[in-house]
């Protein structure tokens, strides 16, 4: 009772601030590559705690040799990252996500975006759209031009029209936003992309190795749809299979069928390097120009027909 009697209205203040802070701080560096940093810092504190409690001499004796240099090290390192941080912290502004949204509206986002993809391809104008999920993409959406608008059709098409300064790069969308267009992504140096393929596909695959972000590419080349999540691609997707499956990894009930369908597509030559023909790319956007019939007729399809690439 006598540590009780000790505390003071003052020493509860000073509790809520530091918890509140701590708070602020996590939910920033969780939109950043830190995050990674603070864990790695976090491992190396608790073996040094370990090796100080059992008096493991010449392990506390390294840790504190190699300390300063290291604390150094790191500022000089992650100096972008530690300005950017800071940045955020001096200015208000929340982020949704699609975990904040109505499924309802996010069905007529995902039908949105899929719809503008299937414009462009169908014109053969090249496109990459990356939709954030639990792990933020600031990093990136800073390499490009801010843009906060609602996420439309026609704006999203008139992103990537050639004569737009603003097509090269990805679009990044946060939640219900647009918030990015012209952002530069991470290359993966993974050899699942086929070699007729460019840096569009690269980027899409190397953004969804580094993150849970899932990429939407309209293929300049080919005119196909494509979709990339958690490392993995998939291949010429009709526009009906492109929305079950984004469908599927956005709304929280799905995550089963999204890992079937994964899959499944990666059992039928999803990494196939040869390119394909003319005359398959003739009759794949043959097949695509094809008026939609009902939906369950069209997925059971999907799911029997072998993908080319």
């Amino acid at each position: 009772m006598s540590i009780l009697h000790t505390i003071t209205i003052i020493d509860v203040l000073d509790l809520v601030v530091l918890t509140i802070l701590i708070y602020q701080v996590l939910v920033i560096l969780q939109r950043t590559r830190a995050t990674q940093l603070i864990l790695g810092i976090f491992y190396f504190v608790v073996i040094f705690a370990l090796a100080f409690a059992f008096g493991m001499t010449a392990t506390t004796w390294l840790f504190r040799s190699v300390g300063t240099v290291l604390a150094i090290g790191l500022l000089i390192i992650f100096q972008p990252e530690l300005r950017s941080f800071f940045e955020r912290a001096g200015r208000r502004g929340l982020m949704f996500r699609m975990a904040d949204i109505d499924e309802e509206d996010i069905e007529k986002i995902i039908e949105t975006i899929v719809q503008a993809l299937e414009e462009l391809a169908s014109e053969q104008i090249g496109a990459l759209i990356v939709v954030e999920r639990e792990i933020g993409l600031d990093d990136y959406i800073n390499t490009g031009e801010r843009i906060d608008a609602n996420i439309r059709k026609d704006l999203l098409k008139s992103i990537f029209y050639k004569g737009n300064p603003l097509h090269d790069g990805a679009v990044i969308i946060s939640g219900d936003r647009i918030v990015s267009a012209r952002s530069f992504l991470p290359l993966t140096e993974s050899h699942d992309i086929p070699s007729h393929l460019g840096t569009r596909h690269r980027a899409a695959l190397g953004i969804t190795e580094v993150s849970d972000a899932i990429s939407l590419v309209a293929s300049e080349e080919t005119g196909h749809l494509s979709l990339f999540h958690g490392g993995k691609p998939a291949f010429r997707l009709t526009p009906v299979t492109m929305r079950h499956m984004v469908r599927s990894m956005i709304l929280p009930d799905s995550e089963r069928e999204t890992s079937r369908l994964f899959n499944f597509r990666q059992g039928f030559n999803l990494f196939h390097k040869s390119k394909p023909t003319p005359r398959d790319t003739e009759k794949e956007m043959v097949e695509e120009q094809k008026p939609e019939t009902d939906s369950n007729e069209t997925e059971a399809a999907a799911d029997t027909a072998p993908a080319a690439e």
